[in-house]
Parts: C-alpha cells; sequence; structure tokens
C-alpha cells in the first residue's frame, strides 16, 4: 500500500506541477548562469528531497502506519472498523494538506538556497511565490481526486462498507465546493502564470529570446495541468457514481448480501450510505417476511389439521349422539310399556278389591245373621265343629295369603329386569357423554337422573313384588276356601234347625274371617299405592327421557354447526397456505 501510494501520488505531482514550476523559474525568475547552476545543482534537487522525505513522513505517521495497523489485525470491533472507515475518508483530504504543506517547503527551500549560493534577489522571492501559489490549488485537487479513487477500494471492503455512519461524518467536502475548488485552482494557475508573464513583460522585467515560444510551452503545460486535475475530478466523481449505479444495480436483482461501499466524501457518499441503509432495512424486511411467510404456511397446516381433527370428532360426536338417542328412544319405550303394565295392574287390584269388599259385605251379612241365630244353633255342636274346623281351614288360607303376599316380587321380575337395563342405558348414556366433553355435560347429569330413577322404580318392583307376586294365586285359594266354607255354611243352614248351637262358633270364625278379609283389603290398598308409584315413576321417567332428547337435540344442532366451522375453516387454513406460498415466492426473489 505505502509503495503504490508513494508512486501513484508523488509521480503524477512531480511529473506535472513541478515541471511547470521548474520552467516557469527558469524563465520567469531571468537566472543569471550563477543562479542556474544553483537552481539546477542544487536547489531544485535540495526541494524535492525535502518535499519527499519530510512530506512522507508526516503521510507514514498520520495515514499509513495507521492504516497498516488495523489492516493487518486479525480482528475488529465495531467502533475500530468504524474509526477506521473514517480515517480512510478523511486520508483524501490530509494528503491534499500534505502536499500544500511541501509546495510551501520545497519554494522556501529553492528561495533560500539560491539566497544562500548566490545572494538575495527579491525577484526570485517573488517568482518562488507566484509558483506557489499558481501550483499548490492544482497538486492538492490533484492528490485529493487521486487519494480518494485509490482509498475507495479499501472502502468497498465487505468489513467496512457494513459500517453505518451518520451524514455529518461522511460529507465533509460537497460536491459544488470541489467543482468550485477544481475550477478556481485551474483558473488560478493560468492567472498567476500568465499573469505574472504579462506583468514581468509590462514592467520590463523579463527579457527574453523567443519569449513567444516559452509562453507557448507554459501554456500547453498548464493546460495539461488543468487537464489532469479535470480528469482526476471526473474520475473520482465517476468512480462515486458507478459504486452508486452498481449498488443500485445489485438492488435490482434482490441481491441484499452485501453491504453498499462509501466512497466519498459529498453528497455521493451520503447516497451510497442511504443506499446502505435501505439494503439492510430491505433486507430486514425481506428475512421477516421470510421468516413470517414460513410461520404462517406452517401454522395454516397445523389450522388443516386442526379443522380436520375438529371434523372427524364432531362426526363421531354426531355418531355417538345418535345412538344414544336410539337408546333414549328404546329405554322410553320401555318406560311407557312398564307404566301400561303398572296401569293394567292397578286395574286388577282395583277388580280384587271390589271383589273383596263384596266379600266383605257377605261376611258382615253373614256374622250378623249369625249373631242372630246363635241362640238357636246350640242344637247343632257335631256339626258345628265340622263347620268350625272347615271356617278354621278357611282362615288358614287367608292367613296363607298373607304369607303369600310376601312373595309379590316374583311377579316384578320382569319389572325389575327392564329397569336393569333403563340403568345400563343410563350406564351407556353417561360414557357416551364423558366421551362428548364439554358438551356432553348436561347430558350426564340427565343420564345420572335417569340412573336414580331406575333405582327408584327397582326398589317400587321390589315392593310390588313382594305384595302382588302371591296374591294372585293366594286370593284364588282364598276364594276357593271361602266357596267351600259357602256350601259348608248352606249345608250347616240346612241344619240350623237342629244344631243351633254351631252357629255362635260360626259366628266368632265368620267374624275372624271378615278380619281376615280386611287385612287382605288393606294388602290390595298397598299394592294399588306402588303401581300408582310405579306409574307416577315412569311418567317422570318418561318426562326425563323427553327432556333428553331435546338436549341432544341441541347437542346435533352443535355438532352441525362445528362440522360446518371446521370445514370454514380448513378453507381458511387452505387461503392462508396459498397465501404463504405465494409470499414465500415473493421474497425468493430477494438474496439474503
Amino acid at each position: 500500500m505505502q509503495l503504490q501510494l508513494i508512486i501513484r501520488l508523488d509521480l503524477i505531482v512531480y511529473s506535472l506541477p513541478v515541471t511547470l514550476a521548474a520552467y516557469f523559474l527558469f524563465f520567469f525568475a531571468g537566472f543569471s548562469d550563477e543562479e542556474l547552476k544553483a537552481f539546477l545543482a542544487a536547489a531544485l534537487p535540495a526541494a524535492v528531497v525535502a518535499t519527499l522525505v519530510l512530506g512522507n513522513i508526516a503521510r507514514y505517521f498520520h495515514l499509513v502506519r495507521p492504516l497498516s495497523t488495523a489492516l493487518k489485525a486479525n480482528s475488529l470491533n465495531e467502533e475500530s472498523r468504524k474509526s477506521l472507515k473514517l480515517l480512510l475518508l478523511r486520508a483524501p483530504s490530509k494528503e491534499a494538506l500534505n502536499i500544500s504543506l511541501r509546495w510551501l517547503i520545497g519554494v522556501i527551500t529553492v528561495a533560500a538556497v539560491l539566497t544562500l549560493m548566490t545572494g538575495f534577489r527579491p525577484w526570485i522571492w517573488f517568482s518562488v511565490a507566484v509558483v506557489f501559489l499558481a501550483c499548490f490549488p492544482i497538486s492538492a485537487c490533484l492528490y485529493y481526486f487521486f487519494a480518494e479513487k485509490y482509498f475507495a477500494s479499501y472502502l468497498a471492503r465487505p468489513e467496512l462498507a457494513s459500517i453505518p455512519l451518520e451524514r455529518k461524518q461522511i460529507v465533509r467536502f460537497p460536491i459544488w465546493w470541489r467543482t468550485q475548488l477544481t475550477q478556481v485552482s485551474i483558473g488560478l494557475a493560468f492567472l498567476m502564470i500568465l499573469g505574472s508573464i504579462a506583468f514581468a513583460f509590462s514592467t520590463g522585467q523579463l527579457n527574453s529570446e523567443n519569449p513567444e515560444l516559452h509562453v507557448g510551452v507554459l501554456s500547453l503545460i498548464l493546460l495539461i495541468c488543468g487537464a489532469a486535475t479535470a480528469g482526476s475530478y471526473a474520475s473520482s466523481m465517476g468512480n462515486n457514481v458507478r459504486a452508486v449505479i452498481g449498488s443500485l444495480e445489485t438492488l435490482s436483482t434482490g441481491d441484499l448480501r452485501g453491504s453498499i461501499p462509501t466512497v466519498g466524501s459529498d453528497e455521493l457518499g451520503e447516497m451510497a450510505q442511504s443506499i446502505s441503509r435501505l439494503a439492510r432495512t430491505l433486507h430486514t424486511t425481506a428475512t421477516s417476511l421470510t421468516i413470517t411467510a414460513k410461520d404462517l404456511d406452517r401454522r395454516s397446516e397445523t389450522l388443516t389439521q386442526s379443522g380436520e381433527t375438529l371434523s372427524r370428532e364432531s362426526q363421531e360426536n354426531a355418531a355417538a349422539v345418535q345412538e344414544i338417542s336410539a337408546s333414549i328412544e328404546e329405554t322410553g319405550s320401555v318406560a311407557e310399556s312398564i307404566a301400561g303394565n303398572a296401569r293394567e295392574q292397578s286395574t286388577s287390584a282395583k277388580e280384587v278389591e271390589k271383589i273383596l269388599e263384596t266379600l266383605h259385605r257377605e261376611l258382615e251379612a253373614t256374622v250378623q245373621e249369625t249373631e242372630l241365630v246363635s241362640q238357636e244353633v246350640e242344637g247343632t255342636q257335631g256339626k258345628a265343629k265340622e263347620g268350625q274346623q272347615m271356617m278354621a281351614r278357611s282362615i288358614q288360607s287367608m292367613q296363607d295369603v298373607e304369607k303369600a303376599t310376601g312373595n309379590i316380587i316374583e311377579a316384578g321380575d320382569s319389572i325389575a329386569e327392564i329397569a336393569d337395563q333403563v340403568g345400563l342405558l343410563a350406564l351407556n348414556a353417561s360414557i357416551e357423554a364423558a366421551r362428548a366433553g364439554e358438551y356432553g355435560r348436561g347430558f350426564a347429569v340427565v343420564a345420572s337422573e335417569i340412573s336414580r330413577l331406575a333405582d327408584r322404580t327397582r326398589q317400587y318392583l321390589d315392593n310390588i313384588q313382594e305384595l302382588s307376586a302371591g296374591s294372585s294365586e293366594t286370593i284364588r285359594s282364598g276364594l276357593k276356601q271361602v266357596s267351600d266354607a259357602s256350601h259348608t255354611m248352606i249345608q250347616y243352614i240346612d241344619e240350623i234347625s237342629s244344631k243351633f248351637s254351631l252357629f255362635r262358633k260360626l259366628g266368632e270364625q265368620a267374624a275372624s274371617q271378615r278380619k281376615a278379609g280386611d287385612q287382605l283389603s288393606d294388602a290390595f290398598q298397598s299394592v294399588l299405592r306402588n303401581s300408582s308409584f310405579v306409574e307416577e315413576a315412569t311418567s317422570e321417567q318418561t318426562q326425563a327421557f323427553q327432556e333428553m332428547s331435546k338436549n341432544l337435540d341441541q347437542i346435533t344442532k352443535r355438532t352441525e354447526s362445528i362440522t360446518a366451522v371446521s370445514q370454514n375453516l380448513r378453507d381458511i387454513s387452505e387461503e392462508l397456505s396459498q397465501e404463504a406460498d405465494g409470499l414465500i415466492k415473493e421474497t425468493q426473489f430477494f438474496k439474503l
């Protein structure tokens, strides 16, 4: 880097402005032979050596060494890279200042050496001042523009191009300012050189052979210097413009991986920095869009799966609800059958109760008649004993009726089986409600109520079975015994006239028989009450089944609504997936 910088920059300056200065002094100062020898042999070499040595020493300390140290470092933090970038951006200005000071040192060295060797002559110092004023602006412009172009290659490195800067850190030499300075530098060089020559001719200070030739040569050198200055300015500007155009072309292809270099300390450098910020913003946005699109695509797939799962579970719930509804309808039919049987049983019990009432009335009449003739039946004691035994058997049969009433549960076996089926159906409904989850909570309460009603039905049926199982058989046996007793009593009546003594005991037995009939009537009243309980229980079950059927209808409607929602969910997820795919394709344009 150091060798290239010295050769390329110093060669340009010493081949153009120094040539212009030396030729101008040779023509304008009017050297004598002694002064010309001193100028060529001592003053000019001393000035060249002094400017080269001092200028490169200054360049080394303020530019070369910091850059070399920074570039050779294995790793730099962001703050160090920012400092290095600022140093490179300000390096052209330092080079321009360096060459200006070198020109000042050079012309002073020339004047001082000539004064020491040939004596003091004011015109030489005036000529040296003209050279300084004419050449240092051109040299400063050349150094600045060539150095800016040269350091741009380092600023384009990715580790420096990615460092953001503020506007006040970039724009230190605006385009209008450098344009005006370039024009002023070239114009000042022409003005100082040609104006000094015109002034010297007008005052008679310049006496030279072939002045037109010298003026022509100086004008040509001035033109070359001006062209070189304008060319360096155009080259530097073109380099900055190409950097901006290249950045825009890179962005137009969607490539956001690189960083836009800030290659100048002017508005173009600021533009490059703005484009770099835009690229970083686009990179962040495109990355976020890509991540969002992929996440949206993934979420849409999850949403689709959730919709399918919801639809499948809704269909399963609908099937379960239909099965439960069928079970409830079957259970309702069974409950109605139980209610019908209970009503029939109640009707039969009422008929039996009427028969018992008739029997009770007949027994009451018998007792009354027996009491009327009890005083006249003393003569029929033998037959009365036989009638007493027969009535005892009748009483025993009535007692058997009371004992047989405890076996009435056997007649309710079929009803108990139906109640067990109801309990099983309630258990099945509870299981289906548990599978339905939140929607089956109300259904579970209904199923629990059905199970409780089934238990109550079984309890009532137990009582009915205990009361009605043996009642029918006992009633038939009792009726038969009563019939036999009646026939026997008829026979007894035929013998009343001779055996009235037995009628007293017969009256007592008739009274006992009446009491047994009363007990049997009470038993049938209990049967009637139990039948009423069964009828009421089955009615409650029927109402519960109807309420459950309504709840199932609501569950079915909700299930259908959920199915429709799941279908909409799948449609929406498919649309989201398509949008996500389109977004991913759009973001694939950018190279991240």
